[in-house]
Order: structure tokens, then C-alpha cells, then sequence
């Protein structure tokens, strides 16, 4: 039953006041120990405060899921996003198929060949090098850099 009144309040959810409330309700209820639960909050509430979110983000109980840090990543600047991927490193969580493309996506716009590289073989060496949408923005990236000559993927 609890579960669903808490969907209910995440849809209902669009200002910092239902956040806090939510927040409260998280905390009263120890909810904010779920990573899926954590993961839905950052989720919505990224949208909504991502100052209010990071101060979740970082103050969480628990790690959270590669999805939570995907989604702050995708919600940052470019500079705070590879940051927030350097972070995402050292506590050794394994990037996913959503990760790559983030911070290569990023890696084009900040023209930082260097990191686009280091990126491209990081995702081929997690198993990676294959997938379409890593692919596409390898690609774009290269692309960007004006060396797409280089791109050649899956290897």
C-alpha cells in the first residue's frame, strides 16, 4: 500500500516544498535506505532542485545506483559531470552502457580529445565497443574533434 502512495506523491511532485515533504517522509519511514527508492527521488528531484538533489545525492546512507549517478551526471555542467564521473571511479562502480555516452558526449563539447580517447578505450575494454549508442556518440565525438578518421569502434 505504501508503495503506492509514494508513486502517487512522486507524480504529484513539481516544487522543492513537495520535495522537502517527500525528503521527510523518506527519512520518517527509513525509505531513503531503498537505492531503487533514492534512485526514483534523485530522478525527479533533479528536474526540479539539483542543488537540493546533490545535497541528497551526497549526504545519502547508502551508495547510490549507477542509474542516481547517471542522472546527476546528465543533469550537471560539462566540467561537474566528468568530475562527478572521476568521483564515480573511485569508489569503483563499473560504468554502463548509459555512462559512456554522458561523459563522451561531454568530452566532444569541451574538445578534450585526451579524456574522448581515454573514454573510447575505457568502453571498449568494459565490453562496450559494441553498443549502438556508445557507438553513435563515438562517433559525434570524434567527430567534433575533427579526427574522424580515428573512430573506429569495437576493437
Amino acid at each position: 500500500m505504501i508503495s503506492h502512495q509514494i508513486e502517487s506523491l512522486f507524480q504529484r511532485s513539481k516544487s522543492i516544498i513537495h520535495l522537502l515533504q517527500l525528503h521527510s517522509l523518506f527519512i520518517k519511514t527509513t525509505i531513503h535506505h531503498d537505492e531503487y527508492r533514492l534512485s526514483q527521488f534523485i530522478s525527479l528531484s533533479s528536474s526540479i532542485s539539483l542543488q537540493f538533489t546533490r545535497t541528497i545525492f551526497d549526504n545519502s546512507h547508502i551508495i547510490p545506483s549507477i542509474f542516481a549517478w547517471n542522472t546527476m551526471m546528465r543533469a550537471y555542467s560539462q566540467v561537474e559531470s566528468l568530475k562527478l564521473f572521476k568521483q564515480y571511479q573511485e569508489i569503483r562502480l563499473k560504468p554502463d552502457r548509459f555512462t559512456f555516452p554522458i561523459v563522451l558526449k561531454v568530452s566532444g563539447h569541451c574538445l578534450m580529445i585526451g579524456t574522448g580517447g581515454s573514454l573510447h578505450s575505457m568502453a571498449v575494454k568494459s565490453g562496450f565497443g559494441l553498443n549502438l549508442h556508445v557507438n553513435n556518440t563515438l562517433l559525434r565525438m570524434y567527430a567534433g574533434f575533427g579526427v574522424i578518421r580515428f573512430c573506429k569502434t569495437g576493437v
